[in-house]
């Protein structure tokens, strides 16, 4: 009985014979070194979750961010079903090249706080970008509009790589400008609002309140570009040219009511 004891114990048991042999202990840390790798792995993002992603980036100050929200998210996205996700994803990877662009040509916040304009294409861009920033719009999209077909015109010489991308930036953000649907809206609003007020007020015969409301939509809308405000600005003027014979015929209708009151 002492010996099998010895014997026994000697040898072990099954389990630390199998943890005892090389290929084994191999074996085992190689499935810890797989299973830990997928463990840490990132879970598989359903489609509504890259674009989810990659929009939140966009929600942020420009920065590199950006390129990693479009190389992670937004392109391969755009990859796996463009049928169903070019809509919305085109616009944000046009928002994305913009900030490509400027970031070039040197004309993020952080580059412009370190230096002032390199050449005169630049200049214009750092007006209009100033114009976009406190929101006067007409005349960023005035300059925008000036500085594209100026450089387009150098857009044969070879030495002008520089111009080109200031060229290509002036029309991404002439593009997104001219094609802001909300910015569209409030105009439409704002102009039809305006000019059904100027009408109400010659029904009222205050006629100098009324070419008040014209000459200021003339002021703030003569440099706007959209066809909107340039047709309500003819229509403001053509109302301040008619102005004397409205007030005329008004004149001319209140003597004949007097006139008809005292023959009676």
């Amino acid at each position: 009985l002492m010996r099998a004891q010895l014997e026994s114990e000697s040898t072990g048991s099954k389990l630390s014979q199998l943890l005892d042999n090389t290929y084994v202990l191999l074996g085992i840390l190689v499935l810890l070194i797989a299973g830990g790798y997928f463990w840490f792995q990132e879970r598989e993002l359903t489609p509504q979750e890259m674009f989810t992603q990659g929009r939140q980036i966009l929600q942020q100050p420009e920065s590199p961010e950006w390129y990693t929200a479009r190389d992670k998210f937004l392109l391969p996205l755009l990859e796996s079903d463009p049928e169903q996700w070019e809509t919305e994803v085109q616009p944000l990877l046009e928002r994305i090249k913009v900030y490509e662009i400027r970031s070039r040509a040197g004309m993020t916040a952080k580059r412009r706080s370190r230096t002032g304009p390199q050449n005169e294409a630049q200049r214009f861009m750092l007006l209009a970008q100033h114009y976009l920033e406190t929101g006067n719009m007409a005349q960023a999209e005035i300059i925008l509009s000036a500085l594209v077909d100026i450089l387009n015109q150098n857009s044969d010489d070879s030495d002008n790589s520089r111009q080109d991308e200031m060229r290509d930036l002036a029309r991404q953000m002439l593009n997104e400008l001219q094609n802001n649907s909300s910015r569209t809206a409030e105009r439409f609003i704002m102009l039809t609002q305006s000019m059904a007020n100027a009408d109400n007020l010659v029904k009222e015969q205050k006629f100098e309140e009324a070419a008040r409301v014209w000459k200021a939509l003339i002021i703030l809308y003569e440099q706007d570009q959209a066809e909107v405000a340039q047709d309500m600005v003819r229509k403001a003027r053509q109302k301040l040219e008619t102005l004397p014979q409205l007030k005329q015929a008004a004149l001319s209708e209140t003597d004949s009511q007097k006139e008809n009151t005292n023959n009676e």
